[in-house]
């Protein structure tokens, strides 16, 4: 799905407020379509949280993201 952002606009389009309800359309419309989605919301971490670890659940983001990608076929199992 295109939504005309740049990666530097996801980059940084995650600092507004009106994220959360972008990103709570996007899953929502999925589900109305009948596919399978899952959405993760995390109060801290900042920019770039996945790029470090912080004791913060957002340390998670990506070993979420891959076992979700492998749950729905798109990468092999780890």
């Amino acid at each position: 799905m295109n939504l005309g952002f740049t990666q530097t606009d996801a980059d940084h389009i995650c600092f507004y407020p009106t994220v959360f309800l972008i990103s709570v359309s996007i899953y929502n419309a999925w589900l109305h379509r009948g596919r399978r989605a899952e959405l993760h919301l995390f109060a801290r971490g900042g920019h770039g949280f996945g790029m470090k670890q912080q004791g913060l659940p957002s340390d998670r983001w990506f070993e979420l993201f891959v076992t979700w990608l492998a749950s729905e076929g798109f990468v092999p199992e780890m």
